[in-house]
């Protein structure tokens, strides 16, 4: 997530594709993309580089000889169609015309005289007297490349010469167009149309191509006025199938007022030459091979396209046998290198380590994220050893069928039987390299994520940490590689994130390795088997290192400064290989409201992997963005914490306005891995933070807290959520605290309210999450004891330092995680994810109610109270899908983006027209205010798939939709190339329109049938400060904004609004005695409506058929099924509380530091019997909420009524559950 200039083009080239508005039979949908440009290389890009532009599809850039177009297949077989300009003009000058408004920015590393800032973008490129005068010009016509000849008058246009490299031949047919075959299909140049213009008028010419030694193109042109200027114009159009390369994600979106979009994500891109510091012309991504230990190296992986070679290793047997592992598969050489076969019998995914047992080399293994794959026929057929992500595998030399294999996050696996069995033999560590003494079969050594060296001397049975002098401070270095000496054994050398460290002493002690490599990041390494002086270390961003001495000096010797991801040396020690790869960065991209132009883009990150997790802007324009980032050089700025404290921290930033510019930067995080899942920022500028952070091996969790924050302490989970808050500044920590238990716990979402309250939402699978309200639907009891893992919604106190709610919502029958949240305007929080729990709570009114194994989408809406739902429903339809986020339009009506895995996916009439696909494919839905209609539903993307990740609305009711896709046939409005599978990731963004103006609507005036107490609903029970509802017809009509009610003039806050009953808190100022009641909605009201107000006025909430709402000193639901014994004490909750002692504002919730109890006596009966009250005042964070704390009286087990009076007035009576002592 490292040369960083390749991946700027590929973002803007996704963006390109994804800006793309599709075509639907939804109304007002307009089709709009993003023009082609034109990118100035600043020294972004290899020298040789001009001018560089993106297709959806395809890529150009210009030299000063020629232009290249660049394209890959679905099987990423790598072309690029070279047109060089034979004999030009020495120093012809290329300048751009036509500035467009969008801008790059690169802020790749630390240093900021490396970044690039405000590049420029052109509409057209000029090459001025390429052939004496004759001039070049190339130019976009929406995403297709167009480019003319315009020959001055007395110029030769016979000077015109075009040589076309990689092209299999060049032919005309019959048309006279120009057909050049490429591997993957057929590239068409139409006959050129050829004009000139007097007077205004344009004439056409006769012309055609002409071919001179099968390779150059010249023209004949017959019958023009050389005292005009002559236009030729190519046409090209491209036969063929077309696939993007390199990885696109995209994480977060958000929109500014003005209607501005910005998107982030993480993204890298092989497609395009890199210059990063002095390079070779020749460097660029793949595999090369050296003949000459190093001096000089060439190309050696053109079979593979433009797959990413992510670990190589020798035949130890055979010199000729080279395999590589690769982002798409495994491929092997039987002729050194001259030629690669793709592996057949492996998924098409990632291998990302590969090793050959050394006593039977025909027995080959491979790491995937799927499982652990063994061979036993060279790469022939393949077989499944274990299943789950393995990272890392050796074989030992020594004893036959000993096998280790490396997992992230779990104990190192040894097999004693060639991988028919295995045992765990290790404490869970995440294990990037292996090696086992060649010597020695008992000493083997797991280079780790986050624990340095783990050491074994009696072959896996006990396992101690080895890191002595190889640390940074007293945290140990993550390992990426390791390298044993085969001749001296005692001496390995270690790949760190801090340079390459080595031992003399079998491990037990480390110092860094001799003078030139630094303290860069050392990813791979390599041993001459002939010579042990002759070590190789492929580093980041900056290639490949040679010693000559054993390792006491080093020196850079390409062939690119990239990343140098794998290396190793053939059996005879005649060729080198390495496979030079690139990280990613995150990405910040801001376009205009109509989606059509670009107005910055903007690059950060260092070597390493860098992600956008979220972003947010404020009313300035000014764009926040957080993450997660292992690069040590990750650019800094007035940093909070300026150095990377882990294997992987947050990182956060404040782009100025242009996007030019860092405001400030930084890291933060522990010696554990972090990662920023969620942003926010306040009118003041303060900015909140949310996500994980991941304790070390060793279950010490040290990520940076406040002291009188909610949980300054680690709960002691492997996993935990973080919520921070840093203040305009970036530099001062207002408050962070960990939030959580003792197992794991994921937050995936947050929303920060008006007042600095935080919202927050995940999931978890610890028994002791800090919860204060029962679980959402009462499925869950308390404490909960969760075999899957559950959804969570909890509110944090704007001073970090207590949870005013919080609340489990799920089953106990499945998984459940939250993985969207919102707050709207009246305090309710909407919640989406996914949920696999067929006990899963639903409303009366859902939508649907059916829940799959393997995953349905949730929609839920809860109280401003945490007690209950106003409604919950799965969407619809017999396949499985699970939602990312959520966000609402004015009229109170939900929208979700998410994945639906099959093609049972429920569409309305109104989708986008979609083939049947059994891919993962991104979709979007539209409900109802009240969860009981789909009003749209449709699936995005093309057939091959991706995933939808983030959506925003606009105010005006426009809905944007963005993720990431599989597809090259994704919708489009534009482009030149036939649709094709491609197996990387680009980025979509698209902008849907499913509404009309609706049609006028007479205004019907809101009828109250009743007001009642909004707990016991009756009719005579209402007081100041107690919750009520009121039931009628036509209470609300759209919004929920737009329905209003009031008590004498007095506004009542409102909890929940729908056409047949509102919920809201009848105001404190409203003394006892007659009082009327109006509903308004969109501005017509309702008749005046009497009731009659009392000083108290109790009612007790219920859950279920007449069950008190009451929890039990365990905070569990008080049920028949679990009752609390006589003689504890139970909290029940009412309201009607009447006067207090400490009054608390209307619509306000009570205080946390200060109890509100109530004037009037309180007394409480349970079967007849008075029971003793301890406490009866509001509930603490609650609107209109009361609690009373009893002692049940010592009655037999059974069912009693429980009945509250305060003052004179007295509640209803439902029941509570007695246990016997």
């Amino acid at each position: 997530m490292i040369a960083r200039s390749v991946i700027a083009h590929r973002i803007i080239l996704t963006l390109a594709a994804a800006g793309l508005l599709v075509e639907t039979r939804a109304s007002g949908n307009q089709p709009v993309s993003m023009p082609l440009e034109f990118e100035a290389n600043t020294g972004q890009f290899a020298p040789e580089v001009h001018f560089l532009a993106h297709g959806a599809n395809h890529f150009v850039y210009l030299t000063r000889d020629g232009m290249t177009l660049g394209f890959n297949d679905a099987r990423q077989r790598n072309t690029s169609l070279r047109m060089t300009l034979v004999g030009a003009t020495t120093g012809a000058a290329l300048s751009g015309e036509a500035p467009t408004a969008g801008v790059s920015n690169y802020l790749i590393g630390n240093d900021p005289a490396q970044w690039h800032r405000d590049v420029g973008h052109y509409a057209r490129v000029r090459y001025s007297g390429v052939w004496r005068g004759i001039d070049l010009l190339f130019y976009g016509k929406d995403q297709s490349l167009e480019y003319d000849f315009i020959v001055y008058p007395g110029a030769d246009p016979g000077a015109i010469r075009l040589r076309y490299e990689n092209a299999r031949s060049l032919r005309l047919d019959a048309n006279g167009d120009l057909l050049l075959e490429t591997e993957q299909g057929e590239v068409r140049q139409r006959r050129p149309q050829i004009y000139q213009v007097s007077k205004g008028i344009r004439r056409d010419l006769s012309g055609r191509y002409r071919i001179d030694n099968g390779r150059e193109l010249r023209l004949d042109i017959q019958g023009y006025d050389r005292n005009l200027n002559l236009v030729i114009d190519p046409v090209l159009t491209y036969s063929t199938y077309i696939g993007g390369t390199g990885m696109a994600r995209l994480n977060a979106m958000s929109l500014d007022s003005a209607g501005n979009i910005y998107v982030t994500g993480r993204v890298s891109s092989p497609d395009f030459p890199v210059a990063r510091n002095p390079q070779p012309a020749s460097g660029g991504i793949g595999l090369y091979r050296s003949q000459d230990r190093a001096a000089t190296w060439t190309t050696a992986g053109s079979s593979m396209g433009s797959a990413k070679v992510l670990s190589l290793v020798a035949d130890p047997q055979n010199n000729a046998v080279i395999y590589s592992g690769t982002s798409h598969g495994l491929y092997k050489s039987a002729d050194a290198g001259a030629t690669w076969k793709a592996a057949s019998g492996l998924p098409p995914d990632a291998v990302t380590a590969v090793a050959v047992d050394p006593p039977n080399p025909a027995t080959v293994y491979a790491c995937m994220s799927e499982g652990l794959y063994q061979s036993k026929d060279s790469g022939v057929t393949w077989k499944a050893l274990l299943t789950g992500p393995v990272t890392s595998v050796a074989a030992a030399a020594t004893r036959s069928g000993w096998v280790f294999a490396g997992r992230p996050g779990a104990p190192i696996l040894r097999s004693q039987d060639g991988g028919v069995n295995w045992q765990e033999v290790s404490p869970p560590v995440s294990v990037n390299a292996l090696a086992i003494d060649p010597t020695n079969a008992l000493t083997v050594y797991a280079g780790t994520s986050r624990s340095g060296i783990l050491l074994s001397t009696d072959g896996g049975a006990t396992w101690t940490y080895s890191n002595r002098g190889m640390t940074r401070g007293s945290a140990p270095l993550p390992i990426y590689a390791i390298a044993i000496d085969p001749r001296i054994p005692q001496r390995l050398y270690a790949g760190t994130a801090n340079g390459l460290y080595r031992s003399s002493d079998w491990g037990a002690d480390w110092a860094p390795a001799g003078s030139g490599i630094g303290t860069r990041s050392v990813l791979s390494l390599a041993i001459n088997p002939l010579d042990a002086n002759y070590v190789y270390a492929g580093t980041a961003r900056a290639g490949v290192f040679q010693s000559v001495d054993g390792g006491d000096n080093w020196t850079g010797n390409g062939p690119a400064n990239l990343d140098a991801n794998a290396v190793t040396v053939d059996s005879a020690a005649r060729s080198v290989y390495t496979g030079l790869y690139l990280g990613t960065q995150a990405f910040v991209t801001k376009l205009n409201p109509a989606a059509n132009a670009l107005v910055y883009s903007t690059y950060i990150g260092g070597s390493g992997d860098t992600d956008g997790g979220a972003i947010a802007v404020d009313d300035s324009g000014r764009t926040y963005v957080c993450g997660a980032t292992d690069a040590p050089d990750f650019p800094t700025r007035n940093p909070y914490q300026p150095g990377i404290g882990g294997g992987r921290d947050v990182f956060f930033l404040r782009l100025n306005i242009s996007g030019s510019g860092l405001d400030y930067s930084s890291f933060f995080g522990g010696r554990g891995d972090d990662a920023c899942k969620a942003a926010a920022v306040d009118a003041d500028g303060n900015l909140y933070l949310a996500g994980n952070t991941y304790a070390m091996p060793t279950g010490i969790n040290d990520f940076p807290t406040t002291l009188n924050a909610f949980q300054p302490a680690a709960p002691g989970g492997d996993q935990d959520c973080f919520v921070a808050k840093f203040d305009d500044t970036g530099h001062r920590l207002t408050y962070s605290t960990y939030l959580g238990g003792a197992a794991v716990d994921s937050c995936n979402a947050m929303v920060v309210d008006r007042s600095g309250n935080v919202f927050l939402a995940g999931a978890t699978t610890s028994p002791n999450f800090p919860l204060l309200q029962p679980s959402l639907g009462g499925i869950i009891p308390g404490p909960p004891v969760l075999t899957y893992s559950s959804g969570f919604v909890a509110r944090l106190n704007s001073d970090g330092a207590a949870l005013s709610n919080s609340a489990l919502l799920g089953g106990l029958k499945g998984d459940t995680e939250v993985n969207g949240l919102l707050l709207n305007s009246i305090g309710r929080i909407y919640l989406t994810g996914y949920t696999k729990a067929s006990d899963f709570p639903f409303s009366s009114n859902a939508l649907s109610s059916t829940v799959l194994r393997n995953a349905k989408s949730f929609v839920s809406v809860v109280d401003s109270a945490f007690l209950n739902l106003v409604y919950s429903t799965v969407l619809p339809g017999p396949g499985p899908d699970s939602a990312a986020a959520i966000q609402h339009d004015g009229f109170g009506n939900a929208w979700i983006i998410g994945t639906a895995s099959t093609s049972q996916f429920q569409t309305t009439p109104d989708a986008i027209a979609h083939p049947p696909t059994s891919d993962p494919t991104p979709f979007v839905a539209h409900l109802d205010v009240a969860a009981s209609k789909l009003l749209h539903s449709t699936y995005l993307a093309g057939t091959a798939g991706g995933a939808g990740t983030a959506i925003a609305v606009s105010p005006e009711g426009r809905v944007y939709v963005a993720g990431s896709t599989l597809s090259t046939d994704f919708p489009a409005t534009a482009g030149p190339f036939q649709s094709a599978r491609t197996t990387d990731y680009a980025i979509f963004l698209q902008s849907l329109d499913f509404t009309q103006t609706p049609p006028p609507v007479t205004p019907v005036a809101p009828a109250v049938a009743a007001v009642v107490n909004g707990a016991s609903f009756a009719a005579a029970s209402l007081s100041p400060g107690a919750a009520i509802t009121v039931t009628g017809t036509n209470l609300a009509a759209g919004a929920a904004e737009s329905t209003s009610v009031t008590i004498n003039g007095q506004n009542v806050p409102l909890f929940y609004v729908s056409p047949t009953q509102i919920n809201g808190q009848l105001p404190f100022e409203i003394q006892p005695g007659p009082a009327t009641l109006k509903v308004t909605v969109n501005s017509v009201a309702s008749t005046a409506f009497p009731i009659t107000v009392t000083p108290a006025a109790p009612g007790i909430f219920l859950t279920g058929t007449n069950r008190a709402a009451a929890t039990n000193p365990d905070t569990s639901v008080n049920a028949a099924n679990n009752p609390a014994p006589a003689g504890a004490v139970v909290t029940v909750y009412f309201t009607g509380l009447g006067p207090l002692d400490h009054p608390v504002p209307t619509g306000a919730p009570a205080p946390l530091d200060t109890l509100c109890k109530a004037t009037l006596p309180v007394t409480v009966t349970v079967g007849g019997q008075v029971a003793e009250v301890l406490f009866a005042g509001l509930t603490p964070g609650s609107v209109s909420l009361a609690q009373a704390n009893v002692v049940l009286p010592n009655l037999p087990a059974g069912d009693y009524p429980i009945q509250i009076k305060v003052g004179t007035a007295s509640s209803n009576a439902p029941l509570i559950s007695i246990a016997a002592k």
